[in-house]
């Protein structure tokens, strides 16, 4: 059982890193999905403006 031990500890380790990484993607693509998401309506929000200046 200790020969195995290292090897057990490594998976642990991984393991822990793996999920670290995965919290820190997942505010990444959080926080990218919003900024995309803030500069589309953004953008739309000038094109409509746009369009309503044409309007009135």
């Amino acid at each position: 059982m200790l020969e195995y031990l290292p090897l057990i500890i490594l998976v642990i380790i991984g393991l822990i890193v793996i999920r670290i990484v995965g919290k820190i993607l997942k505010i990444i693509i959080g926080v990218g999905l919003v900024l995309v998401i803030a500069y589309v309506l953004y953008t739309n929000y000038e094109a409509a403006l746009q369009h309503l200046n044409v309007l009135f």
